[in-house]
């Protein structure tokens, strides 16, 4: 992943952090939440967050944005074509 800005605390849980990481490199679908939060569907990601990551909802997306390459979430098709090319690049080993 590119630290761009190795300095900057998001104020996230540290396994959506963790989650987050593996998706980006490695293409590993994380759980339902956050595959609503990659595929930019507000509504599955309000109604399937916890407290905590819907209080931190602005954050996790700030991370999403200034950390992961674009072409790995913003839509269904990006999160598919990122899962396939992951898995493309593992030798397509699931």
């Amino acid at each position: 992943m590119d630290q761009r800005f190795p300095e900057i605390h998001y104020a996230i849980a540290p396994e959506i952090r963790a989650a987050l990481l593996v998706w980006i490199n490695e293409g590993h679908l994380p759980g339902d939440f956050l595959q609503s939060v990659l595929r930019n569907d507000l509504a599955g990601a309000v109604t399937r967050a916890d407290p905590f990551n819907l209080a931190t909802l602005r954050e996790i997306v700030w991370f999403l944005q200034m950390e992961a390459p674009s072409p790995c979430w913003g839509s269904a098709e990006n999160v598919q074509a990122w899962a396939a090319h992951k898995e493309q690049e593992r030798g397509g080993l699931a």
